[in-house]
């Protein structure tokens, strides 16, 4: 298969090689048969990829056939406007970035995200009990057990309706505010003897 260096040079540069155009004939034709072990498919833009499914097809027999490149014609238009050579990868990065930007616009903006969240924040206004935790919470419900008498952490979870871990992260949450009190109650015996076995 043969191929025209404009194509190819436009083929590396549109998958991501932008000073393809400065390869010489042979590291270019060699890149150019590495492109569909190397670049993706789903990356590479769609008018190339025709292209790029002959490159696939033909495996190592691929030719890049020497001539007037692309570039060469971009190096022309470039004169006119003052500009150098070295002003083609410029070009390309900018191409780049309209792509990226594109993927951008779709995607909405981390302000718009955030401005979103703080008008639902403030349109839907949530109910708080009188510790400040939101009604419905797991804090809520053990808040809502909670009273001046002592209470095992048990009792507590069980009448709030919670796991056992759930009332105890709250207590101790809740204890490390200064919310709540607690009292360990450690006490001591001598163990049981077991009763004394009768002979008969």
């Amino acid at each position: 298969m043969k191929i025209k260096l404009a194509q190819a040079v436009a083929l590396m540069v549109a998958v991501g090689f932008p000073k393809a155009g400065d390869w010489d004939l042979d590291k270019l034709q060699s890149r150019v048969k590495q492109v569909p072990q190397k670049v993706d498919r789903s990356t590479v833009p769609d008018e190339y990829l025709n292209l790029y499914d002959d490159i696939a097809k033909a495996g190592e027999d691929v030719t890049v056939e020497s001539g007037e490149a692309a570039p060469a014609k971009k190096k022309k238009d470039r004169s006119d406007k003052g500009t150098s050579v070295p002003a083609d990868p410029e070009k390309e990065p900018k191409a780049k970035s309209k792509t990226k930007n594109k993927v951008k616009a779709k995607k909405p903006s981390a302000d718009k995200v955030v401005k979103a969240a703080k008008a639902v924040a403030s349109s839907t206004k949530v109910e708080r009990d009188a510790f400040g935790c939101a009604k419905g919470t797991i804090s809520h419900k053990v808040n809502g057990v909670l009273s001046n008498d002592w209470q095992d952490e048990s009792e507590i979870a069980k009448a709030a309706g919670v796991d056992l871990d759930q009332a105890r992260g709250r207590l101790y949450y809740a204890a490390e505010k200064e919310i709540i009190e607690y009292r360990k109650r450690i006490e001591y015996r001598i163990k049981p003897a077991a009763p004394a076995k009768s002979k008969k």
